[in-house]
């Protein structure tokens, strides 16, 4: 175990340090926080006008290659 180390990156990223002697408070100071939660924005489809358009010209380009070959 690299002790200074992880004492380090604990003190620079706000955490704490625990060794097998302290090790019986580990229970308390594991909490939830909000922090680090990240926010999932989806947007639909229609919002993106370009890629609806080239979402339809591929759909329209593939529907045309058929017909073309006698697939469709």
């Amino acid at each position: 175990m690299r002790a200074p180390l992880l004492k380090r990156i604990a003190e620079e990223t706000g955490g704490r340090f625990f060794t097998p002697s302290n090790a019986s408070s580990l229970p308390e100071a594991i909490s939830y926080s909000g922090r680090g939660v990240t926010v999932v924005e989806e947007r639909e489809l229609w919002d993106m006008p370009a890629l609806l358009m080239l979402l339809l010209a591929l759909l329209g380009a593939e529907w045309g290659f058929r017909r073309t070959r006698g697939l469709a």
